[in-house]
């Protein structure tokens, strides 16, 4: 039935360029193996979903239903994930977006090989010693992976296997008291 309707998601709807993938919960108070309890979230017993959706649109076009952890897996459940979501859509120079949960470099090697453009943040600790101080903007390649920086009021790091750094942006900043 699931392996249904994401071949029929994919047959109604084909995404432009841009796709996101991220989680989403939901709701269930039944028994269930395979749901999660997290004290923290508004919903706290739910199903989780790994989702991948068009940005301009938000139509899902493919999910994935976690239903525990599995035995041999060589590169990690984000990786695996992002991989199987994409499947469909190799070779089809689409653009994925996504949270510092699923980005890593391995990942970003490998996207390209598939066809695939990818982006996402990554948390400053996990990429930068602390003996780097982080300036203002900064940009870091290596092996066809950029690290890209930006400190406003708080550190935000970018991981991306499409841009370069002759590439150029304006952000402007949210709050008005302080001068960017």
């Amino acid at each position: 039935m699931l392996t249904y309707l994401n071949e029929k998601f994919q047959t109604v709807y084909i995404p432009y360029v841009d796709v996101t993938i991220d989680e989403s919960m939901v709701k269930f108070k039944g028994r269930l193996g395979f749901r999660q309890y997290m004290p923290a979230k508004p919903i706290k017993w739910s199903i989780k979903v790994w989702c991948l959706a068009e940005s301009s649109t938000a139509c899902m076009n493919s999910f994935q239903i976690y239903s525990g952890k599995e035995a041999d897996q060589e590169q990690g459940l984000a990786h695996r994930v992002v991989k199987d979501l994409l499947v469909p859509y190799h070779h089809t120079n689409i653009r994925v977006t996504m949270d510092n949960f699923y980005t890593s470099v391995p990942l970003l090697r490998d996207l390209p090989l598939s066809g695939i453009c990818a982006a996402g943040t990554v948390l400053p600790k996990d990429f930068l010693p602390k003996a780097v101080r982080l300036e203002k903007h900064q940009f870091h390649v290596a092996q066809a992976v950029q690290l890209m920086t930006h400190m406003d009021t708080k550190a935000v790091c970018v991981l991306s296997n499409h841009h370069s750094p002759t590439q150029t942006c304006t952000a402007t900043s949210r709050c008005s008291c302080c001068p960017c």
